[in-house]
């Protein structure tokens, strides 16, 4: 009996960890270039990863296997679910765009990258 509740326990908590690590990822598509962290990522499919405690995290933004940047963000509440995903960008003087937020649908928080160097948001579907 006690073995049983073990096992049980225990692939309690492997399914428990694995949709933990499932929840910290997705995919964006840029439409056009776009500046992360200073760097510029060509338009294309990237993985986005996110890891930590609390409201603070470390994003990475991956093409293929290839880490492209890593910078800090942080999880935004938003005042409802995200009912589609979409990418939040800032229209630069110098003509560049730079993201500053991922909004992932059917969650109720969103990545804040916190660049302030642009002026106008622009939100475009990522998917």
């Amino acid at each position: 009996m006690k073995a049983s509740k073990i096992s049980a326990l225990l692939a309690m908590a492997v399914l428990f960890a694995t949709s933990a690590f499932a929840a910290n990822k997705t995919s964006i598509e840029l439409k056009r270039d776009a500046v992360v962290a200073g760097k510029t990522l060509t338009a294309g499919k990237y993985n986005v990863t996110w890891e930590g405690q609390g409201q603070n995290v470390d994003l990475s933004v991956t093409k293929g296997k290839e880490v492209v940047v890593k910078t800090p963000a942080h999880l935004l509440d938003l005042p409802t679910v995200a009912a589609n995903d979409a990418l939040v960008m800032k229209d630069n003087t110098d003509g560049t765009r730079t993201l500053s937020q991922i909004q992932i649908s059917g969650k109720k928080f969103a990545l804040d990258l916190g660049e302030a160097n642009g002026q106008t948001d622009v939100a475009s579907r990522v998917k």
